[in-house]
């Protein structure tokens, strides 16, 4: 067909003084293969290599969505009237030609056992059962009841997919949900009629041997594509369907696109083609009157000439659907694993169910989401909002601070619920923010009460406890000015995962801005950790486990520790030495024991996860001075923030001056965890 479509053009070009002048290329079973997945990955293969050696291209229709970004939009460059000549009917496409399956019913059959034309699918199977039981009476046993197209690879999916059409609810009512009652329904009305009136090989029959039936008027129904010149035993209809009135007929089409990556110049010669080979005359000419094919475009099946050569009532009628090849990126893959799923039912030994087999066949391309179910679980939902009363004795943190953790618990908690339902670019945006602010408004209130309970007075120090709301402030502006960035740009994607044996689901990616933005942040925070390490290194020999010495020295006023040599104590060191301390004892030359047992050392090493703690010797001179820090601190419990409120007694007292100035030496050294906390 194509070849006399381009030697007209060629001839016509010639005739009007075109300089266009086509030559047509074709992809048979002498070069390419005939698996289906071949001939598409070639022809991707050549569009996305970007090569202008093609002008016009001629493809299969359910490669629509996977080659549609390598072609011009035809609206560009061919008239609107041409277009819509091909608006409505079962080609609402610029398509060359067309083709669909029919019904071949056996006329003399039917008119010998007196039955009218099935209009159903449970009207063949009542049909075949009963001529096929007469006529074994009379000894004819090789009659077929039906022949179907379902012989394993593209033909299985366009066999099933009509098929399942023609179970919907009305005239007008879409492709029907897989786990629907009609689909359920027409699965094993299927397999019925495979087992009773035909057999796994006459299911699985190809055109030509379906051609081989209809020569020999072996059966009762052939289903096949439209031919001509088959004989008068044959009447051929549109498919049945589940209720009367209900079809369904998958239709292959051949589209045509022009490159986009070819010059302008050559996309108007291209034009000119595509409007000649799909013009009326050539459609009427070629496509019908010469090939016996139908055409795109619905005026032609009212030219009495062309109803002549085919059935006009029957290209009126005929409820068409083209294959799913817009669900998934990869079609091929999506119909491999349908037909493998549906041959696992109908001829496979398992007792797989209609209802099994579709789940498998919903879940190729079926994303799982999380949903809320208020109908199942309404009182789990309701319980996110009610909450149990924080218990009084819990005084570490004041009530601000706790309704500030409580707050920020509840936007961690409630940051999964962008989970649920489709996965958005702005639920993957909110669940981040909603996780940064929850982590501030947890973790930073915890923060300013290590800070406020610091031994240490320093003026940065005194700042953040004197203005608590302003030292949070700081913190909560960072964020909305992190999450402005986020909102602002296009950092997450939406990536599918597909498991064509499980359940597919989408999962937010990170984009190249979010992950630039990380690595920035990431080099801040490795120049300003190494410029801290390089100018204080108590803290490096500290988290090193290496020895340090502080020396003790006295004032006219007060008793003030510092760093030997030139080293200044930090800020953070000063942390450090307080809060990771869980092993301190004190010693003297005639070793009495001071202060608290030895539980205190299990509760924060438990409580706190350390892995190295900090041994801390102080020597003195007079018995009576430490006797006297006993006697302040017995009172005490030794577990809990009651025990580490002795120690800071003590601490204070020492740091404070309290004690006389024969405190003279200090020692810190790393010692394995889980020592015994005494004061000796």
């Amino acid at each position: 067909m194509f070849n006399s479509l381009t030697q007209e053009f060629n001839s016509y070009a010639e005739e009007n003084s075109l300089d266009y002048e086509v030559a047509f290329t074709s992809y048979t079973i002498y070069n390419c293969s005939m698996v289906t997945d071949n001939y598409g990955s070639i022809v991707d293969h050549l569009l996305k290599k970007g090569k202008t050696d093609f002008d016009v291209i001629i493809y299969d229709n359910m490669y629509s969505p996977r080659y549609s970004p390598y072609f011009e939009d035809l609206r560009d460059w061919i008239p609107p009237e041409h277009i819509a000549m091909y608006s409505s009917g079962a080609a609402n496409q610029t398509s060359n030609n067309y083709g669909f399956f029919h019904l071949y019913s056996n006329s003399e059959l039917l008119t010998k056992y007196n039955k009218p034309l099935p209009k159903t699918w449970d009207e063949l199977l009542e049909t075949g059962k009963y001529i096929l039981m007469k006529e074994r009476e009379n000894g004819n046993t090789d009659l077929k009841g039906f022949c179907n197209l379902f012989k394993p690879g593209e033909d299985t999916m366009v066999s099933f997919y009509e098929y399942m059409y023609s179970f919907r609810k009305t005239f007008d009512s879409p492709f029907p949900d897989y786990l629907s009652e009609e689909s359920i329904r027409g699965l094993e009305t299927l397999k019925k009629i495979k087992d009773e009136i035909s057999s796994d090989r006459l299911f699985q029959m190809d055109v030509v041997e379906l051609i081989i039936q209809m020569a020999i008027n072996e059966g009762i129904f052939i289903k096949n594509w439209y031919y001509t010149g088959i004989g008068d035993v044959w009447n051929k209809t549109i498919l049945v369907g589940g209720t009367p009135g209900i079809s369904g007929s998958s239709i292959g089409l051949f589209n045509m696109g022009i490159s986009k990556y070819i010059p302008d110049e050559r996309k108007k010669g291209a034009a000119e083609v595509i409007k000649f080979m799909t013009g009326k005359e050539m459609q009427k000419k070629y496509v019908i009157m010469k090939y016996g094919s139908y055409s795109g475009i619905q005026d032609l099946y009212d030219d009495p000439e062309v109803c002549s050569i085919i059935d006009c009532d029957i290209a009126k009628s005929v409820q068409p659907i083209t294959r799913p090849s817009a669900l998934t990126d990869n079609y091929d893959e999506y119909s491999s694993h349908v037909g493998k799923y549906l041959n696992e039912y109908l001829y496979g030994d398992t007792d797989i169910s209609a209802k099994d087999t579709l789940i498998k066949i919903n879940d190729i391309i079926k994303i799982y989401t999380i949903e809320i179910d208020y109908k199942s679980s309404l009182e789990g939902f309701l319980s996110l909002i009610f909450k149990n009363k924080v218990n009084e004795s819990f005084n570490f943190f004041t009530k601000d601070l706790w309704i500030l953790i409580f707050i920020g618990i509840l936007i961690n908690l409630n940051s999964v619920l962008t989970e649920y339902g489709e996965l958005t670019n702005f639920k993957c945006q909110l669940k981040v923010v909603l996780f940064e602010f929850g982590f501030s408004f947890t973790f930073i209130p915890i923060l300013y009460n290590l800070i406020l309970n610091l031994p240490i007075n320093i003026k940065n120090i005194n700042w953040i406890k004197n203005n608590k709301y302003k030292y949070f402030s700081l913190f909560f502006i960072f964020d909305v000015i992190l999450t402005i960035l986020i909102l602002c740009g296009s950092a997450f994607e939406i990536k599918e995962y597909i498991f064509y044996d499980g359940k597919n689901f989408n999962r937010c990616h990170i984009g190249n801005e979010l992950g630039l933005i990380s690595l920035i942040l990431t080099i801040i925070k490795f120049i300003l950790d190494k410029l801290k390490s390089n100018e204080d290194p108590i803290i490096k020999k500290v988290l090193n486990g290496e020895n340090l010495k502080i020396n003790s020295y006295t004032s006219n006023n007060s008793r003030i520790s510092q760093i030997s040599s030139t080293e200044k104590q930090s800020i953070v060191s000063k942390m450090i030495s307080f809060h990771i301390s869980p092993d301190e004892y004190i010693t003297r030359e005639s070793n009495i024991t001071v202060c608290v047992n030895t539980e205190m050392n299990e509760y924060m090493l438990l409580n706190l996860g350390i892995k190295n703690v900090i041994l801390i010797k102080i020597s003195v001179w007079k018995k009576e001075e430490v006797q006297d820090v006993m006697l302040s601190t017995s009172n005490y419990k030794t577990s809990g923030p009651d025990g580490i409120n002795c120690i800071k007694l003590l601490f204070n007292r020492i740091k404070s001056g309290e004690f006389p100035n024969s405190w003279n030496q200090a020692n810190i050294v790393s010692i394995p965890p889980k020592r015994r906390f005494y004061l000796d």
